[in-house]
């Protein structure tokens, strides 16, 4: 079935298999020391909330707090049950039309995205320092629009202080001054890193998913479901401009990087912090007299509508010659 999708004479599908190839596991890249734990050093996060909720299996994955490519562990399974459930939600994830490999593809993108070096000392922070037994970026993130909390210990905020604001940062002094401050400053700090992380990778699906695929929840929500007045959603201004580099996914890379993915030195000052979707959206604007120009009279909702026909239409392609390629392996 692989070799049967694999030999689908499509740019786009070249393209995955490009990206796909660069995602080969690899040391971390930040030059940021971890923080000590209880005098031990965590091993950093991985994306695995989204594995559930993703439409392939997750055996590669870009961890940003180490900036490393890495195989998803196999936990207490043997490996013989490992690759039989491997090798089932792969078949299920090949005639769902998903091209092979998707999860490579996205470890490559998502470490593109995340190639600027002002978020790493708190990209590691958050993903090395644990509460409760887990990592703080997983236990905050977890709880983004409800009602819970998550308890900041004084040695934690001291460590942020420490390891994540420079000592000549004018905001310095100010979130020394009481744990309250410093408390409002992480936080502050992890709202923007969250928006920015969740960011990169619904960029990410969107480059790989077809568009009637819908996002994990926790992005969906997020950047899919946030279409307001007529506006376009994060994920249809997206789609809008991968559909300006007509598909090109490593051209939208390059546009993005240069122009949408600045995370800030200091991510806590202002009054409602980093927001990259503001610079995102700058970007869309930028483009828009090309979007125009290919959606002709119709512009921009042509141009959309085009757009995801097409990539739907790859999609069935996939789920179409894995399907006859498992009918005709099971005779």
């Amino acid at each position: 079935m692989r070799d049967a999708v694999a030999a689908i004479d499509d740019e786009c599908l070249r393209q995955f298999d490009r990206l796909a190839d660069q995602a080969r596991p690899r040391r971390a890249v930040r030059r940021v020391r971890a923080p000590s734990v209880d005098g031990k050093r965590t091993r950093a996060a991985s994306t695995a909330p989204l594995a559930a909720d993703l439409p392939f299996p997750l055996r590669c994955e870009y961890r940003f707090g180490s900036g490393e490519i890495a195989e998803v562990g196999r936990g207490r399974d043997s490996s013989t049950k490992q690759r039989r459930r491997t090798m089932l939600a792969e078949l299920q994830a090949l005639c769902s039309g998903n091209y092979v490999d998707l999860d490579r593809a996205l470890a490559a993108v998502l470490t593109r995205l995340d190639s600027q070096r002002n978020g790493d000392s708190f990209a590691v922070f958050v993903d090395t320092w644990a509460v409760d037994g887990e990592d703080i970026y997983t236990a905050l993130a977890r709880r983004v629009g409800t009602a819970e909390t998550v308890s900041c210990p004084d040695a934690m905020l001291d460590a942020w202080m420490h390891y994540c604001v420079p000592k000549s940062s004018p905001t310095r002094r100010d979130l020394a001054r009481g744990t309250s401050r410093a408390t409002a400053g992480f936080h502050a700090a992890f709202a923007a890193y969250h928006r920015y992380r969740t960011l990169c990778e619904t960029i990410g699906l969107v480059t790989l998913l077809a568009p009637d695929q819908r996002l994990p929840e926790v992005l969906a929500q997020r950047f899919e479901d946030n279409a307001r007045n007529g506006n376009y959603s994060t994920r249809a201004i997206l789609e809008l401009m991968l559909a300006a580099f007509e598909g090109d996914v490593v051209a939208l890379l390059d546009y993005l990087e240069q122009n949408a993915m600045q995370f800030p030195a200091e991510p806590w000052i202002g009054p409602e912090g980093y927001q990259p979707t503001a610079a995102l959206y700058a970007a869309f604007e930028t483009l828009r007299d090309r979007m125009h120009e290919l959606g002709g009279a119709g512009g921009t909702d042509a141009l959309l509508l085009k757009s995801r026909a097409e990539r739907i239409a790859l999609r069935d392609r996939i789920a179409t010659v894995a399907s006859c390629a498992l009918l005709d392996a099971i005779g």
